[in-house]
């Protein structure tokens, strides 16, 4: 298992979501390993719903333990880490539903419509509009 960080999160999509994480600094314990982060990057999502998980991960992983851990005058506290990983999975699913994809709402424009329409390779819808119109009832006329 692995560790590393080259301070350039715009060249490395492992470096992003270790600074979208903050795990960047190898100063505090390691939590998280390189092939943990690669085989979530792996999965298909983008740096933003990878780092939402890695902090969910930590976040877990803090709630498991005891709240506060005292040995001696030594005191850890790790609620305060897991509301804090919680919080900013939240916050990193937000973004990621604002920068990771756009929805696509096809035939808003006429050209779109029409290339949909002409394009053979796709389904053809199951309703259109007319398609209950009889050709014996014509509406509005005397």
């Amino acid at each position: 298992m692995s560790w590393t960080y080259s301070g350039s999160p715009s060249d490395s999509t492992l470096d992003a979501v270790r600074f979208l994480s903050r795990q960047n600094s190898s100063g505090d314990s390691i939590l998280i390993e390189d092939e943990e982060i690669q085989y979530l990057l792996d999965q298909g999502s983008g740096v933003y719903r990878v780092a939402a998980e890695v902090c969910n991960l930590l976040s877990l992983k803090f709630s498991e333990r005891a709240s506060l851990v005292t040995i001696g005058k030594l005191a850890i506290e790790y609620g305060g880490r897991a509301e804090a990983y919680g919080s900013r999975c939240l916050a990193l699913q937000r973004l990621a539903a604002v920068r990771g994809s756009v929805p696509y709402a096809g035939g808003v424009d006429k050209g779109d419509f029409d290339a949909t329409a002409a394009d053979t390779s796709l389904v053809k819808p199951a309703f259109k509009v007319g398609q209950d119109d009889s050709p014996y009832v014509s509406w509005g006329t005397t």
